[in-house]
């Protein structure tokens, strides 16, 4: 009986554990949005048991509030010179759910503009296009 209650706080605690130590960054993009953003569209991957996660990120909001958000990210314009520690193959913005996305992430792919910060295998992508920002945002 001991090694049972043992066996069932250890389930309940691993439990807890995973179910609410999510990484809750998907959600800190979208709280950082200005007020006055509209039209917002997101959608997110996550693996479950590795840190794997894709999230996308769609909202109108001016160019003022484009550079706002930018900054309070930390993102820093790419450029050619420009260096990762990470496969440049990662800078993207089309990502692996393009598909499922097509009706609203209206992005060419293209890596004009581009505003990013990547720590190890952590990248955050945005892009201002047509009077949206556009955030990618993924770890792999």
């Amino acid at each position: 009986m001991k090694y049972t209650s043992k066996l069932i706080f250890i389930c309940a605690y691993a439990f807890l554990f995973f179910s609410c130590n999510n990484n809750s960054t998907e959600w800190e993009y979208r709280k950082l949005l200005p007020h006055s953003a509209s039209q917002i569209k997101e959608f997110y991957w996550k693996d479950g048991f590795l840190p794997d996660y894709e999230y996308y990120l769609r909202a109108k909001i001016d160019q003022r509030d484009f550079n706002w958000y930018c900054d309070s990210l930390g993102l820093e314009l790419h450029t050619d010179v420009s260096k990762y520690t990470d496969e440049i193959g990662n800078l993207n913005t089309i990502g692996g759910y393009a598909e499922e996305l097509k009706e609203w992430w209206n992005i060419d792919g293209n890596n004009d503009s581009l505003f990013v910060w990547q720590n190890g295998h952590e990248w955050n992508i945005a892009r201002y296009y047509n009077g949206y920002l556009y955030l990618y945002a993924h770890e792999h």
